[in-house]
């Protein structure tokens, strides 16, 4: 398979394709695509698939493939140029040609809106198009790569705890205390070991719990099945949602279960308990394109973003009100249109666990799941009434999110006081204010990586706008109330939520979305509300203190959740998201 960019085109450079090709075959033996090699003839496939599908599977797999190169090469974004990545290369007894190309399509013509150069900023989104054809039928699929935030140091969070009372099931561990130790692991793959053997050096040898936690990239979207194979008991969760019940006393012993999960990055925590004797732990997998069940490769794993990083898109820590056809869904990244809505994978969080604490009403609906707050009680915690629905399912984490703490950065310049613009401008470096308005069908212009902080209100109304120029980035500081209003549009021109950040530093201070608002940021207002109303759109991540959206808002939430890289020990690759879009 021949990968058109120019270290391979260039014969100086035969050392970085032969890499790439090791690197290819390295992945198709950890994607496990031997299976499509092995139906290479025409009555194989067949009696596996149809054609359509078949050529759609082969496009997939193309993807699946390039992705897995971006995640092994740092330097993917100059190894690699905008434009054809491969050229009707054979696979799977059909075609393939692959586009790798900058930007994400924004107004629906079918090309993506980016400068051409990959190489320029690494927030830029990346849109691959794969086009195959089996048999004479032709299918094209795309999807967009997008860097989640930060880099993430590899493996799984491991922690440990001794027994306080004896062990028979999971719930004997007090899974909230200070545990003994905490490390790390490239996977989990602790195999069989004799009572003679130590959970930790100089830990004990019975009556201890282990947890580990992190996050797991999904390859592709499908079905997977997870197992647990534990002496003695164990248990997955994947998104809050536990896949696997391995618990009570027994030697090691193989369970599983089953969950229907999306490509890219998902929330992933497992732990099994050791009462007497033997002890032992291991998590596999198979999925789409897996031929058989295998230990789940330390590739897939990666410890979570620190700093106060996220998982869910959408995170609240005390409520969550949802009323007068108020809608939250998935957003692909597509387009800004109503129909995103109709998507069924958004994932919803608050850490509170009270009665109500998440409410919709007359025709409100959240397009996916919700979780609450470490055991609480689906039943008592959601109430639905009036035609509300949640499409998906509702369960509670295993423990809660991590609300992020916010602070004014430092060494900003002078502040320029009250300001308010109402004619356009452009903006290039750091700013500090008092209160700012932007109204008036003003356009401010963002060039370059800008901070703008506000001691006190940030206002945009009445048509105004700010857009992002080509590479720019905005972070904006708010330490008072955040009002968006009456046509105001806000990254509207980018339409990128990586590329724009709201964060409010205030003490139970509104944010407030309204009048045909729209936005699309990773915002975070940790202490105080969010209000929105009015067919007022949200487009990014959003975490907050209580969510109120009511008449006609929508909050359409990309899939990558927002964090910083402030983790401990040496950091490991940048987690990338991968959106289907076919």
């Amino acid at each position: 398979m021949n990968f058109n960019h120019p270290s391979i085109r260039n014969p100086r450079n035969r050392g970085i394709a032969m890499l790439l090709v090791i690197i290819t075959v390295a992945l198709v033996t950890v994607l496990s695509l031997s299976f499509l090699s092995a139906q290479s003839t025409t009555t194989g496939i067949t009696r596996n698939l149809t054609r359509v599908a078949q050529a759609r599977q082969i496009a997939g797999s193309a993807i699946t493939l390039a992705m897995a190169q971006i995640k092994a090469d740092p330097q993917w974004r100059t190894t690699f140029t905008h434009g054809p990545w491969m050229t009707n290369e054979s696979l799977a007894g059909g075609t393939v040609t692959l586009l790798g190309r900058d930007g994400i399509d924004t107004n629906g013509d079918g090309v993506p809106d980016g400068d051409g150069d990959l190489a320029d900023d690494p927030a830029d989104p990346l849109t691959l198009t794969a086009t195959a054809t089996f048999q004479g039928v032709t299918q094209t699929i795309h999807a967009v790569v997008r860097q989640s935030g930060g880099q993430a140091q590899s493996g799984l969070k491991v922690e440990f705890f001794k027994a306080k009372r004896t062990l028979s099931n999971l719930s004997h561990t007090d899974w909230n205390a200070t545990p003994e130790r905490v490390d790390s692991a490239e996977q989990i793959n602790q195999p069989w070991v004799n009572g003679s053997g130590e959970a930790w050096p100089g830990g004990p040898k019975d009556e201890f719990a282990v947890r580990y936690t992190g996050k797991i990239t999904i390859p592709v979207t499908g079905q997977y099945t997870f197992w647990t194979d534990s002496d003695d008991g164990s248990d997955l969760w994947i998104d809050g949602v536990r896949i696997v019940n391995n618990d009570d006393l027994h030697s090691m012993r193989l369970r599983s279960g089953s969950v229907q999960l999306t490509a890219g990055v998902h929330d992933i925590v497992a732990r099994y308990f050791e009462w007497y004797g033997d002890f032992g732990m291991i998590v596999s997998w198979q999925g789409p394109g897996m031929a058989s069940r295998q230990v789940v490769p330390p590739e897939a794993f990666a410890q979570a973003l620190g700093g106060g990083s996220s998982s869910s898109p959408l995170l609240m820590s005390t409520g969550i009100s949802l009323s007068n056809n108020a809608r939250v869904a998935a957003w692909s990244g597509s387009s800004d249109d109503d129909d995103e809505t109709t998507a069924t994978s958004a994932l919803v969080a608050v850490n509170a666990t009270s009665a109500g604490c998440v409410s919709l009403s007359n025709n409100a609906r959240i397009g996916g799941d919700v979780n609450i707050g470490p055991n609480g009680n689906p039943g008592s915690a959601v109430s639905i009434s009036n035609n509300a629905r949640i499409d998906g399912n509702v369960a509670a984490m295993t423990s809660s999110q991590t609300i992020p703490t916010t602070a004014m950065p430092a060494g900003l310049p002078a502040s320029l006081g009250n300001v308010t613009i109402s004619s356009s401008q452009t903006i290039s470096a750091n700013r500090q204010y008092a209160n700012l308005t932007i109204s008036g069908n003003a356009r401010i212009l963002i060039q370059g990586d800008v901070t703008l902080a506000c001691t006190g209100t940030f206002i945009l109304s009445d048509n105004a706008r700010i857009d992002l120029d080509s590479g720019a980035k905005l972070t904006l500081y708010v330490a008072n109330q955040v009002i968006l209003s009456d046509n105001a549009r806000f990254n509207n021109d980018v339409a990128d939520p990586t590329r724009c950040q709201i964060i409010m530093t205030g003490t139970n201070r509104d944010m407030t979305l309204g009048g045909n608002a729209r936005l699309w940021v990773q915002a975070q207002n940790p202490t105080g509300p969010v209000v929105m109303t009015s067919n007022a759109r949200f487009y990014g991540t959003l975490i907050g203190k209580t969510l109120n959206a009511s008449t006609n808002a929508r909050i359409n939430l990309a899939s990558s959740g927002s964090g910083t890289n402030g983790g401990n020990g040496a950091a490991g690759p940048v987690i990338y998201s991968l959106d289907w879009l076919d």
